[in-house]
């Protein structure tokens, strides 16, 4: 199984050191970009003063800005306002296909290294990205990835707000809830698993219920490879 370290180091070493990169602030509430990087120009072909401040300017795909810049805000939203308490030691990654000045498209690859949120709403946020010419993983087209060494946590290819809230619901299971999870991806039967932790066949089934109950899946074995997206076992 890939560990958390190998996770973020995997991102960061195969996609944020590749090929060129540039940063910039956009405001989100007034929809503009308040300031990119030196090497800006360079790398895009954009010249910073038709991008800054300019009234509706992106780099983005219509497509993408439409349906995709959408819902990776909504889940970032989410994101911030779950965690508001214990944001510090997260990383956020998503990408995104970039317009160059010439009419190129090319993915980029994208780090939030700042966020500045108030009602539950992101203001401004500040994002790293690097562009490159191979292709990106499929999985990592379909939503944002949240990794925090520290409490050895990852949320990965987040692709909607019910996807991020059920894996939130999973790490707020009790210990004896993971461990009965654990069991059955071992294969254990319901017998056995009673056996094994010395409770009723009834207890064992009232837990299972309880689990697709609050983590809002659709059975166990959903549950499970959720807890298998998030390294809990």
């Amino acid at each position: 199984m890939t560990s958390i370290n190998d996770l973020e180091e995997g991102l960061r070493g195969k996609y944020l050191s590749l090929g060129d990169n540039f940063s910039y602030i956009f405001n989100c509430f007034d929809r503009k970009f308040e300031n990119v990087s030196e090497n800006f120009t360079s790398v895009t072909g954009y010249a910073k003063d038709e991008i800054l401040n300019a009234d509706g300017f992106t780099i983005g795909t219509k497509e993408f800005q439409s349906t995709s810049l959408p819902r990776i805000k909504q889940i970032l939203e989410t994101f911030y306002d779950i965690y508001k308490d214990n944001l510090n030691g997260f990383r956020s990654f998503f990408s995104y296909p970039f317009v160059y000045k010439d009419g190129r498209v090319e993915e980029v690859f994208a780090e939030v290294t700042q966020v500045d949120f108030e009602d539950k709403q992101i203001v401004r946020i500040t994002v790293f990205n690097t562009l490159f010419d191979e292709t990106l993983d499929s999985a990592l087209k379909k939503g944002v990835t949240f990794v925090n060494l520290e409490k050895n946590i990852a949320f990965s290819n987040i692709s909607s707000v019910e996807d991020l809230e059920t894996c939130h619901a999973i790490l707020s299971l009790s210990k004896r809830e993971i461990e009965i999870l654990s069991l059955v991806s071992e294969g254990l039967s319901n017998q056995e698993l009673a056996e094994k932790i010395n409770v009723s066949i009834h207890t064992v089934t009232t837990h299972k219920k309880n689990i697709v109950k609050k983590t809002k899946t659709k059975n166990i074995m959903v549950t499970i490879r959720y807890c298998l997206r998030l390294n809990i076992f």
